[in-house]
């Protein structure tokens, strides 16, 4: 999802972002009434779309550097180092 899909999503529809952050539309609409629109949207650490997002950048990056260590897959991609581990774990990307 790009960020104008999140900008769309903002300012016409609070339930379907809610949706994508796994968040409550209530705490949405409360929170935009106290700190206005919102100008920076993350995914949620469990949704699909962050873990594909990763998934294509860690894969990317161990072709380009095989033989990286996590502490330097975490600096070049800037995935934490455990979730590196167990993305390659689950995925089987060093087989």
């Amino acid at each position: 999802m790009t960020s104008i899909d999140y900008y769309i999503i903002l300012n016409k529809n609070l339930h379907r972002l809610s949706e994508i952050m796994h968040s409550n539309v209530l705490t949405l609409e409360s929170d935009q009434s106290r700190f206005g629109k919102f100008k920076n949207v993350a995914l949620a650490k469990g949704s699909d779309e962050l873990r594909t997002k990763w998934l294509k950048l860690l894969r990317a990056t161990l072709k380009k550097h095989p033989n990286a260590s996590g502490r330097q897959l975490e600096e070049i991609t800037e995935i934490n180092r455990k979730m590196i581990y167990k993305l390659i774990k689950e995925e089987g990307l060093m087989e």
